[in-house]
């Protein structure tokens, strides 16, 4: 697959924030991108072999100036298997893009961003504990504790600290490692801050 090809496989932003399952929108925004669940699909098939059925990938990918934007949506509660889902969904998604632009992993760091968007909605509802066994409910909750059921109060102090959309899930650590930014944020501010980087560059 080429970049030429990458670069025309698009949707709105919008379109790809869709989930279907409770036929809901996490984003407003018409601004066209690349739609990368397709470019993985494509660039799968152009494999010998053909597909495999177990690669993942992000929603959307988007560039502003020399900055390229990966972004996954999750419009739901972020269980153990669903965090291990988007990680393989980074990397795989990763791993193709930098084929298909021909660069290394230095690239990455200097020119990738990472962007999750969640659901505060589902965050931090008790009813939702029977879905875990022990061990898992436990290990769920350290792993979302003070995420978004305190949103409102977490995105006012990350506004005046300079840290807003600090990383949360784990997913910090790939912060200088394989991306230059990492950022994840509560589907009622995404648009707000995507309109900046947009008219950032």
């Amino acid at each position: 697959m080429t970049i030429e090809e990458m670069q025309k496989t698009v949707n709105t932003l919008k379109q790809t924030s869709y989930d279907s399952a409770n036929d809901d929108y996490m984003s407003n925004i018409d601004y066209q991108v690349i739609d990368f669940d397709k470019v993985k699909d494509k660039y799968l098939k152009s494999l010998d072999g053909g597909p495999c059925q177990k690669c993942l990938s992000n929603d959307a990918l988007f560039q502003v100036g020399d900055q390229w934007y990966f972004i996954e949506f999750k419009n739901g509660v972020i269980t153990i298997q669903i965090d291990d889902e988007i990680k393989t969904k980074i990397y795989d998604s990763l791993l193709i893009f930098l084929e298909i632009i021909d660069e290394h992993i230095d690239y990455s760091r200097e020119k990738v961003n990472y962007i999750l968007v969640f659901n505060s909605d589902y965050i931090d509802r008790p009813n939702y504990s029977r879905n875990f066994k022990r061990d898992e409910y436990r290990r769920y909750f350290e792993k979302i504790d003070c995420i978004d059921y305190r949103a409102d109060l977490l995105h006012s102090m990350e506004s005046l600290s300079g840290e807003f959309g600090k990383p949360q899930f784990g997913l910090g650590r790939l912060k200088k490692f394989i991306f230059k930014d990492v950022k994840t944020l509560p589907k009622r501010v995404f648009d707000e801050y995507i309109k900046e980087v947009l008219t950032s560059g």
